[in-house]
């Protein structure tokens, strides 16, 4: 059988893992970002199964049914939701698995922010953070998480740090000009990541991409 034959048959099992393999080349390859794709995914498949709904034509009654769960999630996720919901169909309309022409999503719309980016956001306390961390092997991953939660970095802090910035002799980090306390985990972490890339004598940005 054909790899959109194959394809066909994994969404309309609901079948993840199959999808998947034809899916994921076609999404940006970082892990992290990976991960995120195809959690937003099993949270559709998972919704698709449950309404018995077909995922290659939905109907506009099923995915309105869909975007009404997103009013429970702050309003970042629920457009991030959506926005990997695009990128599905994108991915089956380059696979040629649906036609080129057709997008499900067309007559929806994006789910409306209803607070200013950061407003009535639920941060995660301590005891969440660290069940996150036993989740995480990678020491990139594990940096990533620590900058957030530990140091308070914004995404675009966390993609212009450059080594010098990090300080691995210290138990600070300097970033745009102000000084950061690290603490302990941060600290270890980066330090497990430096030694990848040449240790006290690594160069340029932490995270080249």
């Amino acid at each position: 059988m054909s790899s959109q034959s194959d394809l066909r048959d994994a969404l309309r099992a609901y079948d993840l893992d199959d999808a998947w393999e034809h899916l994921a080349p076609l999404l940006p390859p970082h892990p992290l970002t990976q991960r995120n794709h195809k959690y937003a995914l099993k949270r559709y498949f998972d919704h698709a199964r449950a309404d018995h709904a077909d995922l290659l034509r939905p109907t506009p009654t099923f995915l309105n049914a869909y975007l009404l769960t997103f009013k429970t999630l702050d309003p970042g996720s629920a457009r991030s939701l959506f926005s990997r919901l695009r990128g599905f169909y994108k991915a089956l309309r380059t696979l040629r698995v649906i036609p080129s022409t057709y997008d499900p999503l067309l007559t929806l719309s994006v789910p409306r922010l209803t607070a200013q980016p950061g407003e009535e956001r639920r941060h995660y306390a301590e005891n969440e953070i660290q069940k996150l961390l036993t989740h995480v092997n990678d020491p990139e991953e594990r940096c990533l998480v620590l900058l957030g939660a530990h140091a308070g970095l914004r995404s675009g802090e966390v993609c212009r740090l450059q080594w010098p910035d990090v300080q691995l002799t210290e138990d600070k980090l300097t970033v745009q000009g102000r000084t950061v306390p690290k603490g302990s985990q941060l600290d270890e972490a980066l330090r497990a990541w430096a030694r990848k890339h040449g240790g006290l004598l690594a160069e340029g940005q932490v995270f080249p991409y």
